[in-house]
C-alpha cells in the first residue's frame, strides 16, 4: 500500500495535492513550513501549541509571557496556567513577531499588552498584568523603550 502525503500551501486555499511519502519530501514540506506550522489555518490570532499530552490552539493575546528554559519553552497564560513545550525561544520569537511581543531578555519574551509598568534604575524591571517582575537586559532596553512608544501611540 503507498502512503500519501498531503501538502497545504498557505497562498492556495484549494484542494491540497497528494505527494508519495517519502523523507525527502516531508523534510523539504517541513523547511518551507517550518515558520507557519504552528498556526491554525485561516485565523492569525491563534497559535497551535504541542505538549507531551495534549495540542492546544491558544490565543496570542492570552499569552502573558514566554520564559525559556534551555532547549524548552514555558509558556505562561492570562488564566494563571502555564504549560512546558519543547521549543526555544527563539522559534516563537519569529512566529510571534509582528504581535505585539518583544524579546526583553535571552530568557524572556513578553506581551507589549500585558505590560503595566516600566522601572527605571540600576536594573530596568517590567511589571506584568500577572503581578510578576521581569528584569530588562542592558541590550534590550533600548528596542523595548522603542516598541512601547509604537504600541502606546
Amino acid at each position: 500500500m503507498k502512503q500519501t502525503l498531503i501538502r497545504i500551501k498557505r497562498s492556495d486555499p484549494g484542494i491540497p495535492s497528494p505527494l508519495p511519502f517519502s523523507s525527502t519530501n516531508f523534510f523539504h514540506m517541513k523547511q518551507e513550513n517550518k515558520l507557519c506550522y504552528n498556526e491554525t489555518p485561516g485565523n492569525r490570532n491563534k497559535i497551535r501549541i504541542a505538549t507531551t499530552s495534549h495540542l492546544y490552539f491558544i490565543e496570542i493575546n492570552d499569552i502573558v509571557r514566554i520564559q525559556s528554559f534551555s532547549n524548552y519553552s514555558r509558556i505562561f497564560l492570562t488564566s494563571g496556567k502555564s504549560m512546558f513545550v519543547s521549543k526555544v525561544l527563539a522559534h516563537f520569537d519569529e512566529l510571534l513577531s509582528g504581535s505585539h511581543f518583544v524579546r526583553i531578555h535571552r530568557t524572556h519574551l513578553v506581551n507589549l499588552s500585558c505590560i503595566k509598568h516600566y522601572e527605571h534604575g540600576k536594573i530596568t524591571k517590567i511589571g506584568l498584568s500577572n503581578d510578576e517582575v521581569l528584569p530588562v537586559s542592558r541590550s534590550r532596553k533600548k528596542i523595548l523603550q522603542h516598541e512601547l512608544r509604537l504600541h502606546t501611540a
